[in-house]
């Protein structure tokens, strides 16, 4: 009996060794070596730490549980080393107002002479994951993580990960898990074990894009890999269902087509307009690149803009995508960007709300697949507008840098007949166009700017309809903007048109390029000159190659003083001392000037005249605009009135280049008969002339001069 007690003492003293991590005389099962024996842990003995121990200089602790961690799908349903809930693993805690540092220290241990392999499983699945990391301390030096995860896994399960140890080394195992700010974000570790040899060299495997930039919004991490930025003013938020009771917003998301389905949207304000910031992780595409695809909701009267940028090592960089204004239909539209091979990219999705409550911005089913994008935006569903739908402007807004805006209106614009009586579409009240305002005051410039747009392969024809009529017409002009460039303008017109309708005009668009529309309304100094567009569109293929028409002669030099702009193309000159008036019937009560126009004889008709002064002598200048002689010359003829006691002179000059040169024709003093008499002045062909009309009044109140009828016709006088 003594022989066997001394036996069984000796075994248990050869199997002892003094452990470090509390100096107490510790059995080793014969089936282990001492370096797994101090390194493996199951966390289901009646030790469940083993020989691990939380760290006395942390935030916080690592924890034992068993089963279901979380009531949702976030953290594990059971322990790896059972699969049930009988099985116990660790796992950190979190928090929504701060984010822990939760370090596990094991003892120090020595690898065999051939190293090792140190195995471990962990469970990092939550929309407000942080990072875990594992390393290896030596005589105190913690030195760089072996291993680490950053962010939330693929799947809802354990994984596992492996460092090696060097052959002979001391090492002591060190698991540091930094929590996110949230309650989904537990890290949780089981079944540590050592192994001799190393690890089997697996090479390092690049995050898979797809994972990092796919979300449909509907799993447990809502956002995926998503977050809301924290240096912008608004936030994008998670909904399901009908967004609004009208039909402005998403009825359902896009993945599900029905309630169940999530997406994400951007409130809006009427007071304010908010920037919202929805920030992706960096990703690396593949050598062949890749195509990200997203779909959008922008339907509503005060929608504003939606960019998408992939950043680079933090610098944003220009929009890769982008869409202003409402779509054609409130329904989901699909849009992509290419991304270049081998890049690093972060998704950065940007917001800009509009002011007013029908401006919600949805996005949903963010997707990456490998090779570069095809499609490009429809160039006519950017480009046309007839003013009339929902969403009356279409692509099209008014510019934030301008001095007026245009305006929406239906049937006449006017009492009279100087703006349009209906717009082009339907050609009655029902329809709307767009027109600017005018003032006495001052000139306004008014632009409506489009979105870009790329022409078809064949290149493109933009046509509209323009209204341009009015005695204080100024002008318009369309540019084609590109990279922020206005360039020269594509097409303008100054000045009104022959006859109040409207009018069609087009400008060619190179084939595959990048276009922005800019129409730039200059309005003129008075309230008849209301500028007007409609019927906007875009057809493939230049516009028929017109050759330039030179401005009609006649219709810039005839004046009858009759219609709505009574003064034609005729002004009163700014550098004189008094001007000339319109009148209609007798001038005088007496037989000195006219008892009626030329062109009608009686009392309906108008035309001009000069005051007088007793005091003094007026010159009165009446100034036309520059017109082109026909081939063959031509002839201006009118109709002057000169009878009166202090009847002075009238003299017609022909201005070119700013030259007023000396009168073609000129009558000084009263006629032999008071009545209306013609006078013509021949022009040489093709040239250029501005017809100059000066009055020079004599001292007397018995000296009116008036002019009628002015006419161009074909040939020398």
């Amino acid at each position: 009996m003594g022989k066997t007690c001394a036996v069984a003492a000796l075994v248990a003293t050869l199997l002892c060794v003094t452990c470090a991590a509390g100096g107490a005389n510790e059995v080793i099962p014969p089936e282990m070596s001492e370096t797994s024996f101090l390194v493996d842990c199951d966390f289901d003995s009646a030790i469940p730490f083993c020989h691990y121990t939380n760290s006395k200089t942390d935030d916080a602790d690592w924890y034992t549980t068993s089963g279901r961690l979380n009531d949702d799908e976030i953290g594990p349903v059971a322990d790896h080393t059972t699969g049930n809930y009988t099985g116990t693993y660790l796992y950190t805690k979190t928090s929504y107002s701060e984010s822990f540092e939760s370090r596990l220290e094991g003892v120090t241990a020595v690898a065999p002479a051939d190293g090792g392999c140190v195995r471990f499983w962990y469970h990092m699945y939550g929309s407000s994951i942080g990072s875990l990391k594992v390393h290896t301390e030596r005589s105190g030096d913690l030195g760089p993580a072996r291993w680490s995860q950053s962010g939330y896994t693929k799947v809802s399960q354990w994984y596992e990960a492996s460092i090696s140890i060097e052959p002979a080394s001391e090492f002591k195992l060190v698991f540091i898990s930094e929590s996110g700010t949230g309650f989904r974000g537990n890290i949780a570790i089981d079944d540590i074990s050592f192994v001799d040899g190393q690890c089997p060299v697996i090479p390092p495997e690049m995050p898979d894009p797809s994972f990092l930039v796919d979300c449909d919004f509907d799993s447990a991490i809502r956002f995926c890999h998503y977050t809301n930025s924290e240096t912008d003013e608004a936030d994008w938020y998670t909904i399901s269902g009908k967004l609004n009771d009208d039909e402005i917003g998403p009825v359902a998301d896009h993945t599900t087509g029905n309630y169940a389905g999530t997406y994400l949207y951007t409130k809006t304000s009427y007071s304010k307009s908010y920037e919202s910031r929805l920030e992706g992780v960096t990703a690396v595409a593949p050598a062949d690149g890749g195509c990200v695809r997203f779909w959008y909701h922008m339907y509503g009267y005060e929608i504003g803009s939606l960019k998408v940028h992939t950043e680079t090592s933090g610098d944003l960089g220009p929009a890769r995508w982008s869409q202003s204004g409402y779509t054609k239909v409130s329904q989901w539209y699909e849009a992509s960007i290419s991304i270049e091979p081998g890049s690093k990219f972060k998704l950065v999705f940007v917001s800009q709300s509009g002011t007013g409550f029908q401006g919600n911005i949805a996005i949903d089913d963010i997707i990456y697949v490998d090779g570069p994008c095809g499609e490009r935006p429809d160039p006519f569903f950017l480009v046309d507008c007839d003013f009339d739908s929902a969403i009356p402007f279409c692509h099209y807004t008014n510019s934030e840098t301008d001095e007026a805006d245009w305006y929406t209106t239906s049937g006449k614009l006017n009492v009279d007949e100087i703006g349009p009586v209906a717009d082009h579409t339907t050609g009655n009240y029902s329809g709307t166009y767009l027109y600017t305002k005018t003032s006495y005051s001052e000139s306004f410039e008014s632009r409506l700017e489009g979105v870009t747009a790329v022409a078809p392969a064949e290149g493109g024809c933009v046509r509209f309809w323009c209204h341009m009529y009015g005695s204080s017409i100024g002008s318009l002009k369309v540019h084609t903007e590109k990279s922020g460039d206005l360039g020269p303008a594509r097409w303008s017109q100054s000045g009104y048109t022959k006859v109040s309708q409207w009018y069609e005009a087009s400008i060619s668009i190179e084939p595959a390029s990048e276009f922005k529309l800019v129409f730039v309304s200059e309005s003129g100094t008075g309230f008849r000159g209301n500028i007007a567009i409609d019927d906007i569109s875009l057809a493939g293929g230049p516009c028929p190659v017109k050759p330039p028409e030179m401005p009609d002669p006649s219709f810039l030099v005839d004046c009858d003083f009759e219609g709505a702009i009574p003064y034609c193309h005729y002004t009163n000159s700014k550098t004189d001392d008094a001007e000339w008036y319109t009148t209609s019937g007798k001038l005088n009560d007496d037989e000195i000037g006219p008892v009626a126009d030329h062109t009608t004889g009686n009392y309906t008709g108008t035309y001009l005249y000069t005051k007088t002064s007793y005091s003094e002598s007026l010159e009165s200048r009446l100034e036309g605009v520059t017109a082109v002689a026909p081939d063959d010359g031509g002839c201006v003829r009118f109709w002057y009135h000169m009878y009166g006691s202090s009847i002075g002179s009238l003299k017609v000059h022909t201005e070119a280049s700013g030259d007023l040169g000396p009168a073609r024709w000129s009558q000084s003093g009263y006629t032999k008969v008071s009545q209306w008499y013609e006078a013509s002045i021949s022009i040489d062909p093709g040239e250029d002339f501005k017809l100059v009309f000066v009055s020079q009044s004599r001292v007397g109140s018995v000296g009116n001069i008036a002019i009628d009828d002015i006419g161009l016709v074909s040939g020398k006088c």
